[in-house]
Formats: structure tokens, sequence, C-alpha cells
């Protein structure tokens, strides 16, 4: 006797989507302490040096996502084999399958192999993990959630939203988890006296990015609201949200939002309950507010970070400058003194004086966009050399001019191991073609989302939808400043999935 199933659900739906909304919540507050040796193919700077590195934000999240990711592919291996689930033709698989071929030719093809495959230490994202990615949001788009399902998918992401605006907020006003012991030991293991602790997601850039993810998604969530208590529950996760974004101090996830406020107007106007969404997007305008006026009183680098970087500055960059140094993760220091290339740093190594012509030398400074710039006019050049396959994945550090004397006057002599630009990471590690299918993949999706546009937002799954569409509007947007990481990335390639997944089973 056959087992009967709902049109569409499969038996073995239920777990894989139960498994992904778990990985959803988990995996960005997964950190503690790693250490382990490095082979590097290459002397560059101590920070790629081989020999024995320490770290906490990436290694145990990359074994988390190998587990997860092996054991949703065999489940999914089993949907396919048991109950007979033929993969139906959709946008997203022919640009999928590129993107894992190009890749994987990318790393066959690359000089350092092992880095192209596996990523540098200190970020693991290479091209197994690039894969993964890929693979997660396949199978997110072959699956279907239940109703109930449904309803959590939105919600999986609070979580990472209370805990980070804790700590990033806390440290605005002086306060460290740290202090606490069974933090400090289970988090970082002891660390060290006046280490301040920000966030899960290993630099402020990231925090500042990924905030206006969840910030979107939950500000579409607040407008079309069905009830008050929809509004009240969807308006406090924003308000974290954009506290997160704020304290954070970087000003990529502030632009972002401001970015999307066409699309947000869109969909109020757009909503089947227009006078909801109208009075759901004052309250929303009046909790940011209240946050910023809050966050910027007790650090002014709030407020130039965010309206600041449209002139609107309220101090001097003298005195944001003598502001308490809060935002200073424990990563973010050791970076600071281990990543240095400029001539001085190279003198105090060698006990060397410095050479004659040291006062000729450019002083150290900082180009637009926090040296972005300078760092973008040195990786196009290289990616028209390998315009194919790239360079491998993760390999940027090891090709980089990192001795440029411009580089000291535009970027402090940072050594750059990545570009600052989720789309140049992808052309300079997997070329071209990858780039382009990406990006064509991108622009079908969007596509698809704006047919929800053409009819009043009734549906409780239309609002799902927009929510996770507008989610992913945003990371598309902040990728222009900030690099794909391992903290974030996967939960973008899940949510995406999804995304693709509730379009093609959406009511007509």
């Amino acid at each position: 006797m056959k087992r009967k199933m709902k049109p569409d659900i499969f038996i073995g739906d239920r777990l894989i989507v139960n498994i992904l909304l778990l990985f959803l919540s988990v995996f960005p507050l997964i950190m503690h302490p790693a250490q382990s040796f490095i082979t590097s193919p290459l002397i560059v700077s101590n920070w790629l040096n081989s020999g024995t590195k320490s770290e906490f934000y990436v290694h145990y999240k990359f074994i988390f996502l190998l587990i997860t990711a092996a054991i949703l592919v065999m489940l999914f291996l089993v949907k396919l084999y048991r109950d007979n689930y033929e993969i139906t033709a959709n946008y997203s698989n022919l640009p999928l399958f590129i993107l894992v071929c190009v890749i994987a030719l990318s790393a066959l093809f690359a000089k350092y192999k092992t880095v192209a495959l596996f990523g540098l230490w200190d970020r693991h994202e290479g091209a197994l993990t690039y894969c993964i990615y890929f693979a997660l949001c396949f199978i997110a788009a072959n699956v279907l959630p239940s109703q109930r399902q449904l309803k959590l998918l939105v919600f999986t992401l609070t979580p990472l939203i209370v805990l980070n605006a804790m700590t990033s907020v806390g440290a605005i006003y002086g306060h460290n988890v740290l202090q606490l012991q069974p933090f400090n030991s289970l988090l970082l293991g002891n660390a060290s006296a006046g280490t301040i602790f920000i966030t899960t997601l290993e630099n402020p850039d990231y925090l500042s990015g990924f905030g206006a993810v969840c910030c979107a998604l939950f500000t579409v969530k607040t407008l079309l609201a069905a009830n008050w208590e929809d509004t009240a529950i969807s308006l406090v996760f924003t308000t974290l949200a954009f506290a997160m974004i704020l304290a954070a101090t970087a000003t990529s996830g502030f632009l972002t939002l401001i970015v999307l406020i066409p699309l947000f107007i869109a969909l109020m106007w757009r909503s089947g309950n227009r006078k909801r969404s109208v009075i759901n997007g004052v309250l929303i305008l009046v909790c940011f507010s209240l946050v910023l006026s809050l966050l910027s009183q007790q650090n002014p680098t709030v407020w130039n970070k965010s309206f600041g970087f449209f002139g609107a500055t309220t101090v001097s960059l003298e005195s944001s400058l003598k502001a308490p140094a809060i935002r200073t993760s424990p990563q973010a220091a050791s970076v600071a003194f281990s990543k240095t290339t400029g001539t001085q740093g190279a003198a105090s190594r060698t006990g060397s004086p410095p050479p004659d012509d040291y006062a000729s030398l450019p002083q150290p400074g900082m180009s637009a966009g926090t040296g972005r710039l300078y760092i973008w006019r040195k990786t196009i050049p290289m990616i028209k050399r390998h315009p194919l396959f790239g360079y491998g994945l993760d390999t940027l550090g090891y090709y980089f001019p990192q001795n440029d004397p411009v580089g000291i006057a535009e970027d402090f002599g940072q050594l750059q191991e990545k570009p600052h630009d989720m789309y140049l990471d992808i052309a300079f590690g997997a070329g071209l073609i990858a780039l382009f299918a990406l990006i064509y993949l991108f622009i079908r999706h969007f596509l698809a989302n704006l047919v929800l546009l053409r009819h009043p937002i009734q549906s409780e799954q239309t609002v799902v939808l927009l929510s996770l569409f507008a989610g992913w509007c945003a990371y598309l947007i902040q990728g222009l400043f900030n690099d794909s990481v391992l903290s974030t990335a996967p939960l973008f390639w899940i949510l995406f999935g999804f995304g693709i997944s509730l379009l093609r089973h959406r009511p007509e």
C-alpha cells in the first residue's frame, strides 16, 4: 500500500527543512578558539606565512558546515530515489550548475591549489565552500516548507539578531560580555584583559552588512503585517537589527537601507491594507530615530558612520578619533598589528634603520571607502589577465602588490587578502564566466519577484516571499562593499533557495 502525500510535499521534506531551519538559527553563533599549523605556498607576511595560527570565528563553523552539508546531501539523494522526486526545470538550475563547474575548474587550474580548494586559514572560502553554498541553495529550492515551517523561516535569524545587538550595543555603552567568565571561557578561551567582544560575525563591517539584511527582511515583515501582534513582534526585531547596524559603526549597512527605501515604499503601496502599512512605516521611523538618537549621544561615531556619510557630520574627525575605542574586536585588534606590511613595519622586523629616502615616501592615509577604492583599482587589472577561470578563490593575498608604496599612502599599509567586494571576489577567484552566471541568476530571481507586485499583497506566503526578497536585495547591495564570508554566506544561499522554492509553489 503506497503512502499518500500532499501534492508537492515529499516525505523527506520536513526533515530536510527542519535541519535547514536549525542551521540558520545556530550556525552564525558558533565560535571557539582553534589552533592549527598552516603551510603557506609563498612568503608574504606573518599573517599568511607558514606556522601555527589561532582564530575563533570560522574553524568550527567550517566543520559544522561540512557535516550539515553531508547530511543534507544524503537526505536529498534519499528523496530523489525513494520518493521518486523529479527535479523540475527552473531558472536557477543552469546557473548553479555552471557555477559549480567553473569554480571546480578554477581550483584545478589555480597555482595555489590547496588554498583555492579550502580557502585561507582565517576565511575557509575556497572552491569546496562555494560548492557547498550552491548545493544548499539547490536543496532548499527543491523542498517545500509546511505552513508551520514557513512561519518559522523568517524568525530563524532572530538568535543572530538578539545576541549581536546585545553585544554590539553593549560595547557602545561600555559593557563587555567577556567580563562574564562563562562567556569568556566558552567563546574565546579566557581572552586577555582589555579585549572587547562585539560580534560573532568576524568583523564590524560584516555585522553592519548582514544587519542590513536582517533589518530589511523584518522591515518588510512589519510593513505587511496582517495584525497588530505580528506588527509588534516584527517591529522589535527590525529595531534590534537597526541598532546592530549602528553599533557596528560601519557605513555599508546603513547605506544599503537607504538604497532600499524605494522598495519599501513600493511594497507599502501594493499592500492589501495600505493604511496599516503606512502606520507601521511611521512606527518603524519612530523606533529607528529613537535608537539613532540614543546611540549617537553615547558615541558620535554612530552618527558620522550613518548620516555623516552624506555630509551631516556633527563632530570633527579629530574628536571622533578621541572617542572611546570600543569597536575593536579581538580579531580586528590582532589584524591591525600583524597585517601591516609598510616600510616601518619591515624595519621593525629586521632591526635595520629606515632607508635614506624614507621621508619622501607617501604618508599613511585612507583612500575612498576606507581603502576599498585602492584595492579595487589594483584588483581589476589582475582580473583582466586571467579572465576565464581566475586565480583560485581566496588567493588574492598571494597576488596583491603588498609592498606597493601607494598602498602605504592609501590603506595604511594593511595586508590585503580579499577585495572587499563580493563580485570582484568571484571574478578574481573564479573568472568572468562565474561572475556572469552569478549575475544572470540574480537578475532572473529579481525579475521573478517583481511579478509579485502586480497584485495587492494579501497572502502570508507572499509576505514571507517579499520579506526574503528584501533581505536578498540587501545582501546583494552590501556585497558591493563587503566580501562573502563564511559566517553569513550560507544563510544567504539557504534563504535564497527557499525563495526560489516558494516562488515555484506560490498560488497563481
